[in-house]
């Protein structure tokens, strides 16, 4: 389950969330079973993020760092990507065991 005080800061948006993630470099990002529906993540830091189960539906990842994120299955919930923008995101070495619908 997704740590509720990091989603906290993320539901701050995309520059508190990564200006957060460049103070806490080494903190063990928890983001499993969140819901980004019809969000504006573009630029995110995801990297190394455990966001297996997620949601992303209608939801622009546009430049998004999923380096090494774990976007696979949580409790028998797969990530589910739907009509989402990944254009220039860097997706090296990202695990996706995902639905596409």
């Amino acid at each position: 389950m997704a740590n509720k005080e990091q989603l906290k800061i993320l539901k701050q948006g995309v520059a508190a969330w990564n200006a957060w993630r460049v103070e806490h470099p080494d903190a063990k990002i928890d983001l499993r079973g969140a819901k980004f529906d019809w969000k504006d993540l573009s630029g995110v830091n995801f990297r190394n993020v455990d966001i297996r189960g997620a949601n992303f539906r209608f939801t622009s990842l546009e430049g998004a760092d999923f380096n090494e994120a774990n976007l696979g299955l949580y409790q028998d919930n797969r990530t589910i990507i739907y009509i989402t923008c990944f254009d220039y995101s860097d997706l090296t070495g990202a695990y996706f065991d995902i639905v596409f619908l």
